[in-house]
């Protein structure tokens, strides 16, 4: 059903407030808890915020999923990048705004036999090609649709 028809442009006020507002608010809402905390280390973060310490395992930049929290990509990228044994600034994530500390890193271990990623890759890339291959020929053909008078 079509509810409305959007032209090219700015959106209006109204209408890009339902989507703008809230992402705001939130931002808004991580400065004041960023700039209220004064502490450096997570204990002293969690206690003045009436909040506990929660370890996340296995963390990994291919699924950016923190047990217990959702979705955080911002989150694991900078866990990512941060060194051991250090409190990290705060990062405003989609769900609040977290301090991490990173006690422990591993490395994966490297595969004797890498064809089976290969076959992977090699497979979606192909697919991609041909999923993309035929939206760029449908949106490059000229091609009327009469279907409508038919039926």
């Amino acid at each position: 059903m079509l509810t409305s028809i959007n032209d090219k442009g700015m959106m209006s006020y109204e209408k890009s407030s339902i989507t703008a507002l809230p992402k705001v608010k939130n931002q808004k809402k991580a400065q004041k808890i960023i700039q209220s905390i004064k502490s450096s280390t997570l204990d002293e973060i969690a206690t003045q915020n009436n909040a506990e310490v929660q370890t996340a395992l296995s963390v990994n930049i291919n699924n950016p999923v923190i047990s217990g929290v959702g979705n955080e990509p911002a989150v694991v990228g900078y866990a990512m990048g941060i060194n051991r044994d250090i409190t990290s600034a705060a990062i405003i994530g989609n769900s609040g705004v977290f301090y991490i500390y990173v006690t422990d890193r591993r490395k994966a271990s490297s595969l004797a036999n890498y064809q089976n990623m290969i076959n992977i890759i090699s497979s979606t890339r192909s697919s991609n090609v041909r999923n993309k291959a035929y939206t760029a020929l449908k949106v490059k053909a000229e091609i009327e649709d009469f279907r409508g008078t038919f039926y």
